[in-house]
Formats: C-alpha cells, sequence, structure tokens
C-alpha cells in the first residue's frame, strides 16, 4: 500500500490516518459459513490468518484438505 497506508494479517489495510477496513472476496463466505463443517473451517482460517493479501486459491485448498 502507498502513501503512508499499510497492509495488515487477514486482508486488512490501515490508512495513514488510522482508518482500518478488510478487503474481502465475496466467495470467501460460502467458505467460512457454507457448510458448516468445523475442521474444514478451521483450515481456512488457519490458512487465512498467515496472510497479509488474501489467497483465494489458498484459502479453497486449505478449507478443501480435510475432505
Amino acid at each position: 500500500m502507498s502513501i503512508g497506508g499499510e497492509e495488515q494479517a487477514c486482508g486488512w489495510l490501515r490508512y495513514k490516518f488510522g482508518f482500518r477496513w478488510q478487503v474481502v472476496p465475496s466467495s470467501i463466505r460460502s467458505l467460512i459459513i457454507g457448510d458448516g463443517d468445523q475442521e474444514r473451517t478451521q483450515g481456512f482460517m488457519n490458512a487465512m490468518l498467515g496472510m497479509k493479501k488474501m489467497d483465494l486459491a489458498e484459502l479453497e485448498r486449505a478449507y478443501s484438505v480435510s475432505e
């Protein structure tokens, strides 16, 4: 990010004046609440917590590993 802002974990951004927002691809909602499978959701969350910029392909892979 430019002009004094910074990227933070899980797709969050912080503007140089302190405003924060999260960039979330619309398809992520189905991964988080899709089928209610706790193990798959935990795999997704573990992968997301290690990211700054969300990698949708990697998140989908992490979600489907426990299938």
